[in-house]
């Protein structure tokens, strides 16, 4: 390629560029899933592997699962598919599906899922407090957080009670606000300030956070409460 200014200088430059064709008789593998979210036991998703007709194929899913065989669709040859339950598990996990496919020609391919997938514990609308801890000493603000059914929505009232004049009981009601749990089922609140006026000087003030969560049906939970101080 060559270059001209207004002087009249020239300069020359050279491109090199290379094109990747497909090798003839190569074989490859594609495996795809139909899953959305997140996971919790009990639920059913697809898995779809593409490659050579006539072969053999499985796939491994991290620690639930290692070679489950798939079947190839007899209306679509070279399209193997199965579907999976999500097993009982005790805590969050990701996983990736990867694919195996022996040949009809006896050529062993592989292939690895592109999206990884996220998985769940089953999670009762009851919320489970786990911010803050019972008893704990907190500052100024407080974040009340959990787990619940995914997509709950939960009622988070913050109280006070404590005293004055050494024996003269008092409360009261700091703040009320509302969160929304993901689709793992975890919430958590914005920083909620802590203070509050009395007209009497209070001594001995104990919190108590209450959530309640409100399911899709909109059924509600029982309260569920947490003590701590500031």
């Amino acid at each position: 390629m060559d270059a001209h200014d207004n002087a009249g200088n020239t300069t020359q430059a050279i491109r090199n560029f290379s094109v990747a064709l497909p090798q003839e008789g190569v074989e490859t593998l594609a495996v795809s899933h139909d899953a959305v979210g997140v996971l919790n036991p009990g639920d059913v998703f697809t898995i779809t592997i593409i490659g050579p007709a006539g072969g053999q194929a499985s796939f491994d899913l991290g620690e639930f699962a290692a070679g489950v065989p798939v079947d190839e669709l007899a209306e679509q040859p070279g399209t193997y598919q199965g579907t999976f339950e999500v097993p009982e598990l005790a805590e969050d996990r990701e996983e990736t599906i990867i694919a195996y496919l022996h040949t009809a020609e006896g050529a062993d391919l592989t292939a690895e899922a592109t999206t990884t997938m996220r998985f769940g514990p089953a999670r009762d609308l009851a919320p489970h407090i786990t911010s803050p801890e019972p008893d704990a000493a907190v500052g100024d603000e407080v974040v009340v957080a959990g787990d619940t059914a995914p997509l709950a929505e939960i009622v988070v009232t913050i109280t006070w009670s404590g005293t004055a004049l050494g024996f003269l009981p008092l409360e009261g009601q700091v703040a009320e606000t509302r969160v929304t749990a993901d689709a793992a089922g975890h919430f958590a609140t914005e920083p909620i300030p802590l203070a509050f006026h009395s007209l009497m000087k209070v001594k001995k003030v104990q919190y108590t956070a209450t959530c309640v969560a409100i399911g899709p049906d909109e059924e509600e939970s029982e309260p569920v409460t947490v003590e701590f101080t500031r």
